[in-house]
């Protein structure tokens, strides 16, 4: 087992990410410890983070640092870190849809809106996607 662990680029001593455990969430990995405790005073009571990036989101002419939040409940909340304020939130409705434009780059779209995102630091967009259309299936159920 541990040639199949050391092939895979684990080993045997690293933890099992969490999962969103005892909700219709249960096989989603969560976010690691630190990441929660730092964001949880965004939180509702119960909610755990699931992903979370500092990204590029653009508005028209207008780019801006934000920390993307997705939750287990699922809610896609935008974050400015030097104020860790709030500054707008993702409308989680039956039309949302992920999409990514390159490796850097994806965005949501809700109702007539468009989100749009990069990540300039990793090659996370079809990742941020990936699980979005994962928690939007599972909150259809």
């Amino acid at each position: 087992a541990s040639a199949v662990l050391a092939a895979a680029g684990a080993s045997a001593s690293e933890p099992e990410q969490p999962t969103a455990g005892g909700s219709a969430y249960d096989d989603i990995p969560l976010a690691p410890d630190d990441e929660q405790k730092q964001w949880a005073v965004l939180l509702n009571e119960g909610e755990r983070i699931v992903k979370t990036s500092l990204l590029q989101k653009y508005k028209g002419f207008s780019i801006k640092s934000r920390q993307l939040i997705l939750t287990d409940k699922p809610r896609l909340l935008y974050v400015d870190t030097s104020k860790t304020l709030v500054k707008g939130e993702i409308p989680w409705e039956d039309d949302l849809a992920a999409a990514a434009k390159s490796a850097t780059s994806f965005y949501i779209q809700v109702g007539g809106r468009k989100y749009v995102f990069q990540d300039k630091a990793g090659k996370e967009a079809e990742e941020w996607v990936r699980l979005v259309e994962v928690l939007k299936a599972k909150a259809k159920k």
